[in-house]
Formats: structure tokens, sequence, C-alpha cells
């Protein structure tokens, strides 16, 4: 008897969000709360100091895995679309036809977009290829929100550098200057970008969590 074929199917960018967005509510509470309990104890401030590193880094990089998900799936399909149009397009266009005129605008550029580039570059790909506005020229601010978040992610978490100074500077930005939330609102707000430009409606998980939640940390003594 020939066995079923099971077809699992993943959304990725929501899973990353969720990561992303759990590690900062409950647990992160908690970390504050105990940190004011600590009653100025050096051995176990550091303690909480390296486990909200830890909190941090895994909502950084869960934050921008999941606008790099959501791209490279975009401009997967954009790609997988324009190379099934593409033969039927130079057919018309060998035959003299305008293209513009019978079928409007999106047909002036039907090549791939490349999905082998950096996530800017990505993030700018898949606005041209929607005709939306860049963001870095819309949403200034939510630009340099998301150059913060690779600075967090590709400079300091994936790539940490042993000088302790430059260590020191920066982790005292991410506990001091930045809000915990920062990293998440910046992908939900690029991601919303894009569904709202092109009328769609945005899914749910984009504002709150439907899968799962981490209710909290358990510390080792």
């Amino acid at each position: 008897m020939k066995s079923e074929k099971i077809e699992f199917r993943h959304h990725l960018t929501k899973i990353y969000l969720e990561i992303a967005r759990s590690v900062v509510k409950q647990p992160l509470q908690d970390l504050y709360m105990w940190y004011e309990q600590s009653e100025k104890n050096r051995d176990n401030q550091n303690k909480l100091l390296d486990i909200g590193y830890g909190i941090l880094s895994i909502s950084c990089i869960y934050s921008y895995l999941s606008i790099e998900s959501f791209c490279n799936w975009q401009l997967f399909e954009a790609s997988k679309y324009v190379s099934e149009v593409k033969p039927y397009i130079d057919q018309l266009r060998n035959q003299g036809k305008k293209l513009e005129t019978l079928y409007g605008e999106d047909f002036k550029s039907y090549e791939p977009k490349n999905y082998f580039c950096e996530l800017k570059e990505k993030i700018r790909n898949l606005c041209e290829y929607f005709k939306l506005k860049q963001i870095s020229e819309r949403n200034p601010i939510l630009w340099n929100n998301f150059n913060q978040l690779l600075k967090g992610t590709r400079h300091f978490y994936v790539h940490p550098k042993p000088f302790p100074e430059e260590f020191k500077k920066y982790i005292s930005e991410i506990f001091k200057k930045h809000k915990p939330t920062t990293y998440i609102g910046t992908a939900e707000e690029i991601l919303r970008y894009f569904y709202q430009k092109r009328k769609n409606k945005i899914p749910n998980w984009l504002q709150e969590n439907e899968l799962f939640e981490l209710k909290g940390i358990e510390i080792i003594k």
C-alpha cells in the first residue's frame, strides 16, 4: 500500500515575528522586576544583564528574519511569475505589440528581481516591483529604525567584536536608549507598509500572536 505524502506548510514570517514578540513580553518584564529586586548585588545584576542581552538578541534577530523571509518569498513569487510570462511577452514584443497599451504599466518592466542580495536591496526591489514609493522616502524615521535593526543583527549580535569599550557602548544603547519593542515595531511597520500600500487586508498576526506565547523564564540558580 502506497503511503500518502504529507505536505507541511509553514508561514515563516508569522512564526519569526511571534518569537520576537514573545520574548520581550512576559520574560523581559520578569527580568526587569528581578533586576529591581536584586538590591544592588553586582553578581546577580550581571547575571540578569546577561539574560537580558540574550532575550533582546532573540527579539532583534527574529524581527530581522521576519522581514527577510517576507521579502524572500515575495521576490521569489515575483520572479517565478515573471519567468512564466516572459516567453509570451517576448513573443508579443517581437510581433511589434505595444504591451503598455495592451496590458498597462505593469508590463513596462518584467525582468525578475534578484533575491540573492542584502535585505536593504530586497526591500528596494520589492517596492520597485509593486510600484510603491521607497520606504526610505515615504517614512525616513522607519527607515532609520530599520538601519538600527540591521546594525543590531549584523554588526553586534551576529558578529560580536571582542572589544570591551565598543561592546560596553552598544550594550548601553540597547538597554538605555532603545525600547525593547523597537525591533519588533520596526518589523511590523515594514510588513504593514506592503500590505497597506497594496490594499491587502492586514493579517491579525501582524498585530498580535496567534500561535503561542512565552509565559516567562526560569533562572537556574
